[in-house]
């Protein structure tokens, strides 16, 4: 994998494996030649153009693009150069992508359209299948989705000088003087191999998944109001301090890793205790289990209102009883929250809850946090 270094905003990863190798690099700066890994099977490019807001430590130091478009663009085609040189003939490239559609009239999702039949034109003649995959539960609110292409055709994408095509491309997006993106021309090359038939294909595909998007915003609503109707008071955890400066929203962000968050109460002086009502009881149970050993939010944590309060420390000297176990079997790691919030200086947890492509006004949602930094 490639990923910015977190001492210039990236994110740090925590995957640690003999089988992982890791190239730290900004991907604006390194090139195909740069590139440690040759001969690869698989590329996934799961990059987000950071900025200050949306960095480690909230200190970006990378490359800045002309706006949020200009960046995003020039990244995930940055991210195809250097993928698709490398990858091999039947290869998989899997990437992040983001669509809303508030309309016809919409000028930026006019653009964004454009843009979007010509990149899946690109994709489409190169691979024997694209397929979109959208999760209904992951990040199912958001518009961001995947797009699968496999059984990469290596022979076309040199005969079709495509690797030129994305490199001139990715340097006009950093060099244009062109301020609104909504006049950015990209891959404009692609519209020789564009068909009503390909167009249509793509269409339809970004229609399947704003449907989803807009079903799964129904659906939460309906839970959301039956949750509120039967809420149960021992699903709360109360937490005796939480950080100096960290919202109500980064703390049901930072919560939200164990279950869903209801809400946020605080008491009248908003610096001392603070509960977390969750819509599940089973996840404030592993939330609790994971937290007391952290103790990331004070010593006495307690669930449910009126819960016995114990301290951190006991249950970490050697408890290991249910609730632990369950927040082992869903992945959580103790020190996973507890190492964010000492370390970011807004204490606001990174999640993986990304965009891809970035939003041009109404089209697409792509300034939630991001999960990875730059990395491809």
């Amino acid at each position: 994998g490639v990923t910015l270094p977190s001492n210039c905003g990236g994110f740090p990863v925590r995957v640690r494996d003999i089988r992982f190798f890791l190239q730290q690099g900004d991907l604006f700066e390194i090139g195909p030649t740069d590139l440690i890994a040759s001969e690869i099977n698989i590329v996934v490019c799961d990059a987000q153009y950071l900025r200050n807001n949306i960095s480690w430590d909230d200190k970006y130091r990378g490359v800045r693009c002309r706006s949020k478009q200009h960046g995003v663009w020039a990244l995930l085609i940055k991210q195809f150069w250097l993928g698709l040189v490398r990858l091999q003939a039947g290869g998989v490239l899997i990437f992040r992508f983001g669509w809303r559609d508030p309309g016809p009239d919409d000028p930026a999702t006019i653009w964004y359209k454009k843009m979007t039949l010509r990149l899946f034109s690109v994709m489409i003649d190169l691979f024997g299948q694209v397929k979109e995959v959208k999760s209904d539960y992951y990040n199912a609110l958001q518009s961001s989705f995947y797009v699968c292409c496999s059984n990469f055709n290596r022979s076309k994408f040199d005969e079709r000088q495509v690797a030129k095509l994305l490199g001139i491309n990715f340097k006009y997006l950093i060099s244009t003087r062109i301020e609104d993106s909504n006049e950015l021309d990209i891959l404009a090359q692609a519209d020789k191999i564009r068909t009503d038939e390909v167009d249509t294909r793509i269409s339809d595909m970004l229609d399947r998944i704003e449907k989803l998007r807009l079903i799964n915003e129904g659906s939460r609503r309906w839970h959301a109001k039956q949750e509120e109707l039967r809420e149960d008071p021992r699903a709360a955890v109360v937490l005796p301090k939480v950080p100096k400066g960290m919202s109500d929203e980064d703390l049901a962000a930072s919560m939200s890793v164990y279950g869903r968050v209801l809400r946020v109460d605080r008491g009248v002086d908003r610096e001392h205790e603070v509960t977390v009502q969750f819509a599940v009881l089973e996840h404030a149970s592993i939330a609790l289990a994971a937290l007391r050993n952290s103790c990331a939010f004070g010593e006495e944590i307690r669930q449910g209102v009126q819960g016995e309060r114990m301290p951190c420390t006991a249950l970490a000297a050697g408890a290991s009883g249910r609730n632990t176990t369950a927040a082992a079997a869903n992945g959580v790691q103790p020190t996973q929250l507890h190492n964010s919030v000492r370390n970011s200086a807004d204490n606001a947890v990174a999640r993986q809850v990304s965009n891809g492509l970035g939003a041009p006004s109404g089209a697409v949602d792509a300034s939630a946090a991001a999960d990875s930094g730059q990395k491809a």
